[in-house]
């Protein structure tokens, strides 16, 4: 009883390290394997339709190079997006660095 009588006492909820854990297992499970499972998909109909319209090589590539720039936009725009909005909530909290 005592040492958590004084242990300082926080206005938000803090985090334990396993909470953490599993909400990164959470997001590896969910949000990264959506994404995989995304773009592996898009490239093998990418080759499809490009197989099945008769396109050349080159234009295929091309396309996949295209598609591969706009992914990596998307994905970075969406990474800066949630760092934001993990970075203004962790402002709130009591022991923000």
């Amino acid at each position: 009883l005592l040492p958590s009588y004084l242990s300082p006492h926080f206005n938000h909820q803090h985090y334990s390290e396993l909470e953490s854990f599993e909400e990164q297992i959470f997001l590896e499970d969910t949000v990264f394997d959506k994404v995989k499972n995304f773009l592996s998909s898009s490239y093998l109909l990418i080759l499809f339709v490009g197989y099945l319209s008769q396109r050349n090589y080159i234009d295929i590539m091309i396309f996949i190079i295209i598609f591969n720039i706009l992914a990596l936009i998307l994905v970075s725009l969406f990474i800066r997006f949630s760092k934001q909005k993990i970075t203004k909530s962790w402002r709130k909290r009591d022991l923000y660095l």
